[in-house]
Order: C-alpha cells, then structure tokens, then sequence
C-alpha cells in the first residue's frame, strides 16, 4: 500500500516536471518569436516614410482640414482652451491671453478658412495645406489684405488688434501681392509682427506629435 502511494506520488512530481520543461519549451519559443518580429518590425519600419498624412490620402480637401483643426482648437478643458493657448502662444509665438475665444465656422467671414475672435484679438488663420490653391489675388485686392479689410470694415476691430497665421504644406511665405489692398497699399510691413508662416510639414504637425 506504502508502494503504491509512493509511486503516485512519484508520478504525480514526474507530471510536474513535464509540465515545467513543456512551459520552458514554450516560452522559449515565444522568445524566439519575439526576436523574429523584432527584427521583421525594424525592418518593416525603415521602408515607412518619414510622415503619413491620412487625411491626404482620402484626398480631403482644404477645407476638410480646416474644419479638423479648428475643431481642436475649440477643445475646452476647465474653462480653459489648452490647443488654441498652445498653438497661438506657443507655436506663433504671439503673446496672446485667451479670454472668451470664438472660433467661427470654417470658410465664414469673408471666406477666411479659420477665424478666431476673442475679447482683444481676432485671428485669422489661412489654410494651405493641401499645397493645391494659390493665393486668391483679384481686382479686390489680394487674399490676406481682404480678409484683413473685412474684420476691420465688417466686424470693427482695429488692425493692431489683427493677426495672421498663414499654414502652408511646407515653409514659404505668401506673395507680396497677399498683402495689397485694392488701391494698392500694402498690408506687409504693418503686419510684419503680427504674422507667421507656419508649415505643417515644419511647425504644426512636429507641435501635435509632441
């Protein structure tokens, strides 16, 4: 009787044992595995380009994009607006307190892509993403020299009070005819400090991956 428990007991520990060695099999398995797709992982990863824009690949139009980015700038977090501080104060690089930020709809006050309108400040933001439109210079004047006449003429703001951010695909300065009214002035030097050309290649994309 004491043999034969001996022997289950014995069987039971050989059960045991096999258990282990076969785990041992298998994680070690599992390791080499690992080592494999690693190596398949790192190769794979330095056939990707260096960026990927979704959106481009939908082929989504500027103002798709427009509305994307606006709609981060209107995150709201304990009363507070942390992209739009970030981007206006931290990627332009203008010194701006965000109060009662209202970031209108897209392609709306004389057809600017984003407009922004706060207590002391209003923001114009041109949209060049898509690297296809060229600045819209007619009879009227050019592109930014409009938009510019029309939050001061339409909507009563002086133009101390204007900035503008211009977001080319990639780094470029809008064409001085951007800036020239209809009589031909120029917008250019005044605004010289309360402009930015940002790309997204450049500036914009690198700030939403930090």
């Amino acid at each position: 009787m004491v043999r034969l428990e001996q022997k289950k007991f014995e069987n039971a520990i050989d059960f045991s044992n096999s258990l282990v060695r076969e785990s041992k099999i298998i994680f070690q398995d599992l390791l080499d595995l690992l080592v494999d797709f690693g190596k398949i992982y790192d190769r794979e990863k330095e056939r990707l380009p260096y960026h990927i824009n979704v959106i481009d690949e939908l082929h989504a139009d500027e103002n798709a994009h427009s509305r994307i980015f606006a709609q981060l700038l209107r995150y709201k977090r304990n009363n507070e607006y942390p992209f739009l501080e970030k981007f206006l104060n931290d990627v332009c690089n203008f010194c701006i307190t965000i109060e009662k930020p209202r970031i209108e709809k897209v392609d709306s006050c004389g057809h600017i892509d984003i407009p922004i309108f706060d207590n002391k400040y209003v923001v114009i933001i041109e949209n060049k993403v898509t690297n296809q439109a060229d600045d819209q210079n007619n009879e009227n004047g050019g592109q930014l020299a409009r938009y510019i006449e029309t939050i001061n003429k339409n909507y009563g703001r002086k133009l101390e009070e204007i900035f503008v951010v211009y977001t080319p695909k990639y780094t470029r300065e809008p064409i001085d005819e951007c800036w020239k009214s209809k009589d031909n002035s120029t917008y250019k030097n005044e605004f010289k400090d309360r402009f930015r050309s940002l790309s997204y290649r450049d500036n914009i994309y690198p700030w939403f991956k930090k």
